[in-house]
This record gives structure tokens, C-alpha cells and sequence, in this order.
């Protein structure tokens, strides 16, 4: 019995396992062509906070719609206000 062989095959978590940030962008971007700028600051915010990899870069399909919709009804939180 060799003491260095692998008693279970590591096998890593498919992409499918947990959501993607790709997933909720289809919606996003629905949101955006019908113009419901709330909706989809409501949808991105959700999106958000489901999907767990926040260093991954499809973020930004989520981030980018978000921050530009809120610029457009201006409402961006009051720490992004500069001041007067």
C-alpha cells in the first residue's frame, strides 16, 4: 500500500455548481432595453448578492449596468455624492 497515493480523487467544483454572474445578465440587459432602470438596479443588486465569486471578472456584466442605472435615476448612495 503506498502511503503518498490519493485515497479520493480530488475532483473540483464544476462552474455549474454555484451561479454565475453571466447567468442573471440576460434579465439585465431585457431590463435595460425595455428602459426600467429600477428593475434592473433591482435585479443587479440580487444577482450581487447571490453569486459568491466577487473577484471574478463577468462582475462587471452585473457592476457596470448597475452603477449606469443608478447615475441615470441618481440615485447612487450618498457616499459616492461629492461634495459641494
Amino acid at each position: 500500500m503506498d502511503a503518498l497515493a490519493p485515497t479520493e480523487a480530488h475532483v473540483p467544483p464544476s462552474a455549474s455548481s454555484s451561479p454565475s454572474y453571466a447567468e442573471p445578465f440576460t434579465q439585465i440587459a431585457a431590463l435595460q432595453a425595455k428602459g426600467d432602470h429600477y428593475g434592473l438596479i433591482q435585479a443587479a443588486e440580487r444577482a450581487d448578492l447571490v453569486v459568491t465569486n466577487d473577484n471574478h471578472p463577468t462582475r462587471l456584466l452585473i457592476t457596470v449596468p448597475l452603477v449606469l442605472s443608478c447615475l441615470i435615476v441618481n440615485d447612487l448612495p450618498a457616499e459616492f455624492d461629492p461634495p459641494l
